[in-house]
């Protein structure tokens, strides 16, 4: 009998499940089903190690947070364990991931739908992190250079490296003395759910604590690259309109971007090999977006 059977005769909440759908999208190692009721509305399963039970019960506090704040995140259920792993049970968000709903959108349509994203990533900063996380600062940097380490180990070349790693050398005291707060640490169109051009909900938090400007990073990785209108959008909601970009933004944007550099050519190499060409290529482009780092503010926020 499989885990998700024993899990609907176990939980009253699911003794009326009427299916199950296998859900394989993404790159999370967890698995994730839907379950579906006859005359309610579904619900998802995930089911984990127990390794990652410690941080699966903060993300399930943290999103009752959010609930209660009125941002859009699946519902918290329920949590446990089964049979030697973990489960969650969290309400199901009805719709598509924006990136599908970019391919089609022009470039109006884009633009607002990053506006609504922008402005929903904004209202999940709204949770400073308690005393003792340690200063984001060290931790950002210590986690860059044993990524540097890694990068290097792995003999894969990028044009311009030294000048990337001495443009961060400079720009690092930038993030000193920066608060904690919650970061989402995976926000792009792929975790954005919206439904006729609606943002319905935001999902598959990889909860940090951190400065949130960091959350921008899978703009320069990703987003900018399925939609600039969307990217300005997001930009543009955050800050409540483009005049309120400050330098000081793209500062700390071109200095996470420059370390992503390093962080997802290593992480192609362990977990997806087969992507490394796309993923130097996809660096090589922010390269070229700031000039070798001479520019914070890429070419296509520029353009």
């Amino acid at each position: 009998m499989s885990v998700a059977l024993k899990l609907i005769q176990t939980i009253p909440s699911l003794s009326r499940a009427f299916s199950i759908t296998q859900v394989s999208e993404g790159y999370s190692a967890h698995e994730k089903m839907i379950i579906g009721f006859k005359n309610s509305e579904p619900v998802m399963l995930r089911l984990f190690p127990l390794t990652d039970l410690e941080m699966k019960r903060e993300e399930f506090t943290i999103l009752k947070q959010l609930k209660k704040l009125k941002v859009n995140v699946p519902e918290p259920i329920d949590i446990g364990t089964l049979e030697g792993r973990g489960y969650t049970l969290y309400s199901f968000i009805k719709g598509a991931a924006a990136q599908s709903a970019l391919r089609t959108g022009n470039g109006t349509f884009n633009y607002q739908m990053g506006v609504d994203a922008g402005r929903e990533l904004k209202q999940i900063h709204q949770i400073k992190a308690s005393s003792g996380r340690g200063a984001w600062s060290k931790r950002a940097l210590d986690k860059h250079e044993r990524y540097v380490k890694s990068f290097r180990e792995c003999e894969i070349k990028i044009n311009g490296e030294e000048q990337i790693l001495s443009f961060i050398e400079q720009k690092k005291t930038c993030l000193d003395g920066i608060a904690n707060y919650l970061q989402h640490d995976d926000y792009h169109p792929g975790n954005i759910i919206v439904e006729n051009g609606q943002l319905k909900g935001v999902i598959d938090f990889n909860i940090d604590w951190g400065d949130p400007i960091h959350d921008f990073y899978k703009v320069a990785l990703f987003t900018s690259e399925q939609s600039i209108a969307f990217s300005r959008g997001q930009i543009h909601g955050y800050f409540e309109g483009e005049s309120n970009v400050t330098p000081q933004f793209w500062e700390r944007y071109a200095l996470y971007a420059a370390m992503a550099i390093f962080s997802s050519i290593v992480w192609a190499a362990r977990f997806t090999p087969e992507e490394v060409p796309e993923m130097k290529k996809r660096v090589e482009r922010i390269i070229d977006e700031h000039k070798g780092f001479e520019d914070t503010v890429p070419s296509w926020y520029r353009n």
